[in-house]
């Protein structure tokens, strides 16, 4: 391979996009991606959109490029105000939260934090405490 990442013959190169940049990557880089890698702090990632640009097409990848982030960033905010939607819809709704040993517990959703993913849940005996229900084993009252 050359240094650009392509195959040898010619110019042709490997991006990668993500939420905010588009990052040249080797040959070598792209396709490890693909098969997933572990970054600097450990957390596992796996490629999930990579861009294979002939070499005749680096003129225009900059305004590819360019609409792919605003697709991105309309979908993201589109989900983040469905997945905050959803969520706040759930205040007011009784559960039962399941405790150590396999005891349930039942209150009430009674907030919702967007910037954290939790809810906080009011316990019939008064007790409060924040989760992230997806996390949690839950019976729904009503």
């Amino acid at each position: 391979t050359n240094d650009e990442g392509g195959n040898g013959d010619n110019d042709d190169t490997w991006h990668a996009l993500n939420d905010e940049t588009c990052t040249r990557l080797s040959q070598d880089e792209a396709l490890g991606q693909l098969g997933g890698v572990t970054n600097d702090e450990g957390h596992y990632f796996c490629a999930t959109l990579l861009l294979y640009v002939r070499h005749n097409m680096e003129d225009t990848i900059q305004d590819q490029t360019d609409a792919l982030k605003e697709v991105m960033t309309t979908h993201a905010t589109t989900r983040q105000d469905n997945e905050t939607k959803a969520n706040s819809e759930l205040i007011g709704k009784r559960l039962r939260v399941r405790w150590a040993k396999g005891k349930f517990y039942a209150g009430v959703v009674s907030q919702y934090h967007p910037e954290t993913g939790k809810h906080t849940v009011t316990y019939d005996d008064g007790d409060i405490k924040k989760y992230n229900l997806s996390k949690k084993t839950i019976e729904w009252l009503d």
